[in-house]
């Protein structure tokens, strides 16, 4: 049998083809997988990148979160600052001293003189009188036997005074000072027989603040205010004049009772 010539050569050329084709399918396989590394290589850093920008993002929140807090904690010490200087300087300084011990007051002894304060006692008593034809007495004719009360009696075309001798300033800080005491008293009715008198000091003559005439069986008590001599110094008396004589039917003599005669800073009526 008669070989062809050129066989060898063939056989050679389709194995180099195979191994040619081979080759070519391990670099494209290669070439694949070497895409698809890629891929996923890039996918990778993708989210690695994604991870990191959102760690950021959250680093420079919580960053600014915690910039404003602080910014707001200065405000608020910067608004408690601002009030408590605008406190401080509507606020009156005190000075501060040691505290000395308050030494006990010494006694003081009481007297009958009657200063120019606006201390306003109960009552201010009046008991130093005189006058011819007055008498005081502790009886039965008195509205408090015990502290006993005085009796004038004055005859037809007679007259008398009670004159004070207490002497009592008026101070005008006194709210409503009064002169106040009891009385009863026997007349001719419709006959003004008795006045009440001031003695104001530095003034001449006597300011009359009340009058009486009449007859009255039973003790009355009478209330005259003081207040238009406020700031004076007064001293109180009782002018009392008996019947004129001019009718048969007036009595011999008439009779004034006067019981606890006193000053009242404060009268309350």
């Amino acid at each position: 049998m008669v070989k062809p010539k050129n066989s060898r050569i063939g056989i050679f050329s389709t194995g180099r083809f195979s191994l040619v084709v081979g080759i070519l399918a391990s670099f494209a396989l290669a070439c694949s997988l070497s895409v698809v590394s890629d891929t996923g290589a890039e996918q990778t850093l993708a989210a690695i990148s994604l991870q990191a920008t959102v760690q950021a993002q959250a680093v420079t929140q919580a960053a600014l979160e915690q910039q404003n807090a602080q910014l707001a904690i200065q405000a608020t010490q910067a608004a408690l600052d601002r009030l408590k200087t605008e406190i401080a300087a509507q606020t009156p300084v005190v000075e501060q001293t040691e505290k000395q011990p308050t030494p006990s007051p010494e006694p003081v002894e009481r007297t009958a003189e009657i200063t120019a304060t606006a201390e306003q006692p109960n009552a201010i008593p009046l008991t130093q009188f005189s006058g011819s034809g007055w008498l005081f007495v502790q009886s039965g004719q008195c509205k408090d036997r015990q502290q006993g009360c005085w009796l004038g009696t004055v005859k037809t075309a007679q007259f008398t005074t009670l004159t004070g001798q207490d002497q009592v300033f008026l101070n005008p800080a006194w709210p409503f000072p009064h002169l106040v005491f009891w009385t009863r008293y026997k007349s001719t009715y419709d006959f003004t027989f008795g006045y009440v008198e001031l003695d104001v000091q530095g003034q001449v003559g006597y300011a009359r603040v009340q009058s009486f005439g009449g007859t009255k069986d039973y003790w009355e008590r009478v209330y005259i205010p003081l207040l238009d001599y406020a700031g004076n110094t007064v001293a109180v008396r009782f002018y009392f004049q008996g019947p004129d004589g001019t009718s048969a039917y007036q009595p011999s003599s008439f009779t004034w009772v006067l019981e606890d005669i006193q000053i009242t800073p404060n009268f309350p009526q």
